[in-house]
């Protein structure tokens, strides 16, 4: 259960004469729990905790700046939510001013993310001061090569709560940043590619699954679901979409992110199409909309064996109930930024629209509010 709104301010009132005095961990830490409550503290106690994350910013290593971006992001997202749906403001008022804000996003980008700062107390240079400080912490782990030395500086959850967090705040990324994040989380696919490897030559009388054989793309990466793999997918493409730069990403450059994603979720595609249909479904619509959308981001057209397992996925999911109507509307959306035209799932989609029609219309008709020629009943005059 949640704590009170009351209870929480009677805490940010009495930590906050001690901000000063908290170490780097100890503002990353109180930053981020009371994100994970959802509980947003008034503007003069956003202030003086921001001001003591810049006096002690050189203090902080990487996990703590992670943290603190993370978040902040997590505000930025839910402040953006919130003001989509016109609250956190007077109705009219909210609702009209992010109308007016999104008219003119266009032509003042700045403005738009300078009011959604303004509704979570952020202050934008804190932001880009923080960045900054761990560019700098990150790149100084690079060699002359461009690639990373020794082992990766950052985990691959940590480098992936990184990508999702700068995806949130949607700030411009320095290209050196999001180099070394983007190698960062190749190496550590790597390495846990290498892992899973040792322990398949160690367990070989266990498995005989020949995917590490016949994958063409270097670096399959093993040992993560599709619901891993798509939130790692929509993270690097939102980013690439954010910075303008999806070059690392394709097949042509040196870490190929998106084809080594492609090749590893069509094997859980293709594990979930062979599973009985009535066991429980190991992929679900959510994370199939994630790929697409993610694909689509970044003009990443898979290949067709992957398209066509992804359909006939979600043709199934739908069959069995479990494509929601946003889902369906998502991933339709995600094939016509890719320029393509699920005749399938078009086909049965259309299909169950017309039964759901006809199942209506029979029990209209059998609680006598139709006549079977489909005209309305007419009240009767008492």
């Amino acid at each position: 259960m949640r704590p009170r709104g009351k209870f929480l301010k009677r805490i940010c009132a009495a930590m906050q004469p001690l901000l000063p005095s908290y170490s780097s961990r100890d503002l990353a830490h109180v930053l981020w729990s009371f994100q994970r409550l959802r509980f947003l503290p008034d503007v003069e106690w956003m202030m003086d905790i921001q001001l003591a994350v810049q006096a002690r910013l050189s203090q902080f290593d990487v996990t703590s700046l992670v943290i603190v971006l993370s978040a902040y992001g997590r505000y930025m997202h839910a402040a953006k939510n919130t003001a989509a749906k016109g609250h956190g403001l007077p109705i009219q008022v909210g609702r009209s001013m992010y109308l007016f804000f999104h008219a003119i996003a266009g032509l003042h980008m700045s403005f738009l993310f300078t009011a959604h700062l303004h509704l979570t107390q952020v202050d934008a240079r804190m932001i880009s001061l923080v960045m900054k400080q761990l560019e700098s912490v990150l790149c100084g782990t690079r060699q002359e090569g461009g690639r990373m030395s020794g082992m990766p500086a950052l985990s691959l959850q940590t480098s992936v709560t990184l990508a999702i967090a700068l995806a949130k705040l949607r700030m411009p990324i320095p290209r050196e940043l999001h180099i070394v994040l983007l190698q960062s989380i190749s190496n550590n696919l790597e390495v846990r590619c290498t892992k899973s490897t040792a322990n398949k030559r160690q367990n070989s009388h266990l498995s005989t699954s020949p995917i590490m054989h016949i994958n063409p793309y270097p670096y399959p990466l093993q040992g993560l679901s599709l619901r891993q793999l798509s939130i790692i997918c929509w993270s690097i493409c939102s980013l690439a979409e954010i910075s303008g730069d999806a070059m690392q990403l394709r097949a042509t450059s040196e870490l190929q992110l998106l084809p080594r994603i492609m090749r590893q979720t069509q094997t859980h595609l293709e594990r979930y199409l062979q599973q009985h249909v009535t066991s429980s479904p190991s992929c679900n619509s959510a994370d199939l909309l994630q790929l697409l959308t993610s694909f689509a981001k970044v003009s990443f057209l898979p290949d067709e064996t992957w398209l066509e397992g992804h359909e006939s996925c979600v043709v199934r999911l739908a069959r069995q109930g479990h494509l929601t109507p946003a889902a369906a509307s998502g991933i339709l959306n995600g094939y016509k930024g890719l320029r393509l035209y699920p005749r399938m799932l078009v086909g049965v989609l259309k299909g169950m629209m017309v039964e759901l029609y006809e199942q209506k219309r029979r029990r209209m008709m059998s609680e006598g509010q139709i006549e079977s020629d489909g005209e309305e009943v007419k009240a009767q005059s008492i």
